[in-house]
Parts: C-alpha cells; structure tokens; sequence
C-alpha cells in the first residue's frame, strides 16, 4: 500500500500533457466510476438495511463484531448517511451486519463472499453485484502499478458497471445510477480533474488497512475450510467405494 501510495504521489506531479493519452483517460474515468458512482450504491445499499447508524453499531455489539470495526467506529457514526465509509468498509459493513445471503459457488468462482475472480453474467443477485463493485474498485483503484488503463479493459469494466446499474437502478433511492455512470463516461477530463481524482485514489487507499486484511483473513480462512470439508468428503466416499468393493467380493468368494 505504501509503494502505491508514494507512486501516486509522483503521477500527482504529472504534466498536463500527460493527461491527453487515452489510457489515461481511462484510468481516471473509470477510478472515478469507482470511487463517486460505485461506492454510493453500496452505500445505498446499506441505508436501505440501516437507515440509522445507531441503530447498526447496536447491531454490531450485537453479532459480537466490535474489535472488528473499533477503528471505523467514528467514520460509521459520523454523519447520517455514511459518507465517510469507503467502498472497504461499506462492503464489509453489508457483508457482515445485513444477513445478504451471499453468491454461490459456481465451478468458476468457487466460493461465496471474498476471490478475486468477477461473478458470471448470469449470476445476478445482490451479493454478486456487491462482489462486482469490490473486485473492480480493487483491480481499478487498488492494486495498481500505473496510472492507465488499456481500452480493452475499460469497456470491459464499464459494461460490468453498467450491468450493475441497471439492476439497482430504483431499487435503493431515486438515484438514477445508469444516468450517472453515462455522465462519468461522457464528462470531460482536465488535467485539475485528474489529480483530483488521484488524490481522492491516495485517500481511498490509505484508509481501511486493517479491515482489508481482516476481510483477506477471513476469506483465506473461507476458502481453507472449504477445501478441507470438500478433501474430507472425497476421502469418505472414496472409504465407502473400498468397503463397498471388498463386501461384493466376498460375496462372490
């Protein structure tokens, strides 16, 4: 995260010339579909199973999930809308606190919540698009290396979000999120913009660390359990295969 950081603090620098590349282009365009447009839909989400932040700091204690979220505690409080949740909090507050039946495992991504593999096309419940928003902010916005964005990928993303937008569209507010997604497609991008958008990317980074590496942990730990019942119930049946073998042998002696 550190490297990261300090690399967008040199491209923060850049000359305006710089900006007119289209990978560029992409890049800010996309990392503001992420942090604007994506990150308030899942805080929409959320409002929609919390309205009230008190009420869901009691329904943290309740499911025992304090030590988890002590150290966002004043961001989720501040305010009565969320807005000073990132996309690393309000996915993990949804995750955790709304009982949102997660994604099913498919033969392509292998688990429910957490992976880093994009739900199918025709996995359409709430939960996949929910992952769809953390994997792309985490591709786009995250786990970076420079600031530019090949066009392949671009469209590739914006279909995704588009998708996404068209789903929840009226289902959580008066929002018009595919109006707002065409809007950050089709805005113009000047050089003030893009660092704007880069600083916005620094902080968006930065904050959340701890609670990226707990949700990491626990989705190891996801995964790890269920390879175990899956190794487990491999290693029964294989058993019974034998036994069953054996008895039909003996029965022909």
């Amino acid at each position: 995260i550190l490297q990261v950081t300090n690399f967008l603090k040199m491209d923060c620098r850049t000359k305006s010339t710089q900006l007119t590349t289209t990978k560029k282009v992409n890049f800010a365009r996309l990392c503001r579909v992420v942090i604007d447009l994506l990150t308030s839909i899942l805080r929409d989400i959320l409002l929609s199973y919390s309205p009230c932040p008190e009420d869901l700091r009691h329904r943290i204690e309740d499911l025992k999930l304090n030590a988890k979220f002590r150290k966002d505690m004043n961001k989720i409080m501040d305010g009565y809308c969320y807005e000073k949740c990132d996309i690393s909090l309000l996915y993990s507050l949804l995750r955790y606190t709304c009982q949102i039946q997660p994604p099913k495992p498919t033969k392509r991504r292998k688990m429910g919540w957490g992976g880093d593999i994009i739900p199918s096309r025709d996995c359409i419940s709430l939960s996949d698009d929910i992952e769809r928003i953390r994997i792309i902010r985490n591709r786009v916005c995250s786990h970076i290396s420079y600031t530019e964005i090949e066009d392949g990928d671009f469209e590739k993303y914006i279909g995704i979000s588009m998708a996404i937008c068209q789903r929840l569209n009226g289902n959580y507010g008066t929002k018009d999120y595919v109006k707002e997604l065409e809007t950050c497609i089709t805005c113009r991008m000047e050089d003030d913009e893009f660092k704007e958008v880069l600083e916005k990317l620094q902080e968006n980074i930065e904050s959340n660390e701890a609670l990226r590496d707990y949700v990491e942990k626990k989705t190891s730990k996801q995964l790890s359990l269920s390879l175990s019942l899956s190794l487990s119930l491999s290693l029964s049946l294989t058993h019974t295969h034998i036994k069953m073998n054996i008895f039909s042998f003996r029965l022909f002696e």
